[in-house]
């Protein structure tokens, strides 16, 4: 199983501006890749999407779960997850199929 790690400021603004970026009515991706190293990770969750501490936490930690899942075996990237409004609201397993499509069309596309 691959390492995935909390991604650092600087990479954060790496992938901002370099980052490939997909949308889905719940969050965005913005992915880049890595010269080495394993995977790393950010999970944005803004008080706009969920106004109590306790919601944005679980936000959080959902999403470093499905990248964690979805970047194993992959080759390094950096990819910063954004949810969006209603995420908090959206059935568990469709925001990972949802997230797990995403990967995997990104994969596709830089083929």
């Amino acid at each position: 199983m691959s390492k995935i790690r909390r991604a650092t400021k600087e990479e954060i603004s790496q992938v901002l501006r370099r980052g490939h970026r997909l949308d889905s009515p719940l969050f965005t991706l913005r992915i880049t890749s890595l010269p080495k190293g394993p995977s790393a990770v950010a999970v944005v969750v803004s008080k706009r999407v969920a106004r109590q501490a306790v919601v944005r936490n679980t936000l959080e930690r959902r999403g470093r779960e499905l990248l964690r899942k979805g970047l194993q075996g992959a080759t390094p990237r950096l990819v910063l997850l954004e949810w969006r409004k209603g995420a908090a609201e959206a059935p568990r397993q469709a925001i990972a199929r949802e997230v797990a499509e995403k990967l995997q069309q990104d994969t596709i596309t830089r083929c």
